[in-house]
């Protein structure tokens, strides 16, 4: 009797716990009747909706939208991802001053599929966004002078860029730095004053500074 009594609510437990499994399934569909319901009476989790919370000022909503909408294209999030089409639609918000836009807009355009590289491009958002005082964009657009990639090469004003990185401790300008001194591009020779800009590199992580002032020390 007592084994009886074990299997019956055995079973009853497995078919609750089939049942459950089967209304989650229909919960999930989004279009199905029972998705609405619950929907209706938030008995289930709402995707996420557009928040205007983040947005500075009414006048940036449009182009925070566009940025937003490059984002869901790269990404893949709830788009076919396309990085063309993200790029056309970070285009969009760079052109109106969106930091973020110039900055993807940038590395699609210089480090991206070999398809949609232009490293005139490139320079050129990276320009935008240094100009807006960004230190990676100004370390960038300093290694975009000192090796002439979408601009016409000029070691002086890859140096001035990355002095502008380097007041903000961006570390591999410093280390860029340090080694137009070590190789007398752009100013004059000086192994001192390498070792100096490395130094500060080395201290923010700069591997690649560590490792020039071992050899340096030896």
């Amino acid at each position: 009797m007592i084994i009886l009594i074990c299997l019956i609510c055995a079973a009853s437990f497995l078919v609750g716990f089939m049942v459950c499994l089967r209304l989650q399934s229909l919960f999930a569909r989004r279009k199905g009747l029972l998705y609405r319901i619950a929907s209706f009476f938030h008995l289930v989790a709402q995707p996420p909706q557009f928040s205007e919370d983040d947005i500075a000022s009414p006048a940036q909503k449009d182009t925070e939208a566009l940025y937003r909408k490059g984002r869901a294209r790269q990404a893949a999030r709830g788009e076919k991802q396309s990085m063309a089409e993200a790029q056309v639609w970070y285009r969009k918000a760079a052109k109106q001053g969106h930091l973020r836009a110039q900055l993807e807009l940038a590395a699609i355009s210089s480090r991206g599929p070999i398809e949609l590289r232009d490293l005139a491009e490139a320079a050129k958002w990276w320009t935008a966004a240094a100009e807006q005082g960004d230190p990676l964009a100004q370390y960038e657009i300093g290694l975009c002078f000192a090796s002439g990639s979408g601009v016409k090469k000029n070691d002086r004003e890859a140096l001035r860029w990355w002095q502008k990185a380097a007041q903000q401790d961006e570390m591999y300008a410093l280390d860029a730095i340090g080694d137009f001194y070590a190789g007398g591009r752009g100013v004059k020779q000086d192994y001192a004053e390498a070792i100096r800009w490395w130094t500060k590199a080395a201290e923010l992580g700069n591997i690649n500074a560590q490792e020039k002032l071992r050899t340096f020390r030896r």
